[in-house]
């Protein structure tokens, strides 16, 4: 992915930064992009972030987006999701059933919050909504427009720090295949990383099968304990096969 910070997080260079991805993403995969390509992209997004002058919205923007997910959008919502967090905009996970215009929005469906985001996270509000509803229209997910207050119960989402572990034999690509296609971001990891204390930036590390039991044993006494101590304070493992009987049995 090309640096969302290109112009110091600025919205306008981040919402052109996302256009550029997705509008090569029909050539290689988010994350994905080689020298040349991205070389190309930056000076479009030069070009665009110079000429670009904001235009009056056609319609008002609505207090907030709602994102209906089902078997046919789901792995798009959860792009547009990732996306957008990336870009520092707020999208909540409803928690708890409630019904909007005589529609049921269900738990687990999302609200993509816009007049009613804090200053301090989007200083321009034109440009989020043009960003939310352009990334949607590329994704083709439907988004239901919120025009009045509701009360709803939802959990605030975060950017996910996801850390895939690579050492000793481990296979980690169906799990890069399924995360990179939902959009999240990953690290690989070794064990001199994990020793090295690095789990600490992380909120997931995920740990695939190696067809052995020997998974993880190169992580040594010290290694083992960094492991366990990243899941006691908080942090998430996600496993399959030998990766999950290390973690029965200990490192």
């Amino acid at each position: 992915m090309i640096d969302a910070h290109f112009f110091n997080g600025n919205l306008r260079a981040t919402l052109y930064t996302l256009k550029a991805e997705i509008f090569l993403g029909d050539v290689v995969k988010f994350g994905k992009l080689n020298f040349e390509i991205k070389a190309i992209a930056i000076a479009l997004i030069v070009l665009l972030a110079v000429l670009h002058v904001p235009q009056a919205l056609s319609q008002e923007a609505p207090l907030a987006y709602i994102v209906r997910v089902n078997e046919e959008n789901w792995v798009n919502a959860h792009q547009l999701v990732n996306l957008l967090l990336r870009a520092g905009i707020p999208v909540y996970w409803v928690a708890e059933e409630f019904t909007y215009e005589g529609a049921v929005v269900s738990e687990g469906d999302f609200i993509i919050p816009i007049a009613t985001l804090p200053l301090k996270a989007a200083p321009i509000s034109i440009e989020v909504n043009e960003l939310v509803t352009f990334l949607a229209g590329e994704l083709n997910i439907e988004l239901v427009r919120v025009t009045e207050e509701v009360d709803v119960m939802v959990y605030a989402l975060k950017p996910l720090r996801i850390a895939i572990y690579a050492g000793h034999a481990a296979l980690p690509t169906p799990y890069v295949e399924l995360f990179s296609t939902l959009g999240f971001l990953m690290e690989y990891v070794d064990d001199n990383d994990i020793r090295a204390g690095v789990l600490e930036n992380y909120d997931l590390l995920v740990v695939p099968g190696d067809g052995s039991t020997g998974i993880l044993s190169t992580l040594g006494a010290d290694g083992g304990e960094k492991v366990e101590e990243f899941v006691r304070n908080g942090g998430g493992y996600v496993s399959s096969c030998a990766g999950s009987w290390a973690a029965t049995i200990g490192a």
